[in-house]
């Protein structure tokens, strides 16, 4: 998939009601994409990773990166979810038709029906550019992905091409 353009799918709902698609052009002044998929939004490893992304909020912006987080769970307990974490990236709720958008990404778990610990890294033109995939229980590092987005997309810290 790294080096392919994101697969479509549908658009989503995030916890704030807004319809998001992630395959939309970026907000301007942003160089890319980073795309998180959460298996269980209140489980304590997605606790934890989501709390980086709120906490290094300015981290993320600086390296010109619009974030957006997916999990399958059902759209009224992640959005008291995100209430209660104080979220400030858009959430998406994959929950129905459930797992679309995990399942065109291929993270989908057929096992537990939750996507896979995995993050995507997109450039400009919604080319997939990096991969994170971690096992279950471990969170991923945010470091990883600026170090990622600072090397491959253009004008983010000094970042050149792929």
């Amino acid at each position: 998939m790294v080096g392919s353009c994101a697969p479509s799918g549908p658009s989503l709902v995030g916890a704030d009601g807004s319809s998001v698609d992630v395959t939309d052009d970026l907000p301007p002044g942003r160089r890319g994409r980073l795309l998180v998929f959460l298996p269980f939004a209140a489980s304590p490893v997605c606790g934890e990773e989501a709390g980086a992304l709120r906490d290094r909020a300015g981290d993320l912006s600086a390296a010109g990166l619009d974030v957006v987080a997916v999990t399958c769970d059902a759209l009224p307990a992640l959005a008291a979810w995100v209430r209660a974490e104080r979220l400030v990236h858009p959430v998406l709720s994959d929950f129905w038709p459930h797992g679309a958008l995990a399942s065109a990404w291929r993270v989908l778990d057929p096992v537990t029906g939750a996507p896979r610990r995995t993050s995507f890294l997109l450039d400009d033109g919604l080319v997939v550019r990096w991969r994170d995939d971690q096992p279950p229980g471990r969170a991923r590092s945010l470091d990883d992905a600026l170090d990622a987005a600072a090397r491959l997309l253009p004008g983010t810290h000094g970042g050149g091409g792929p």
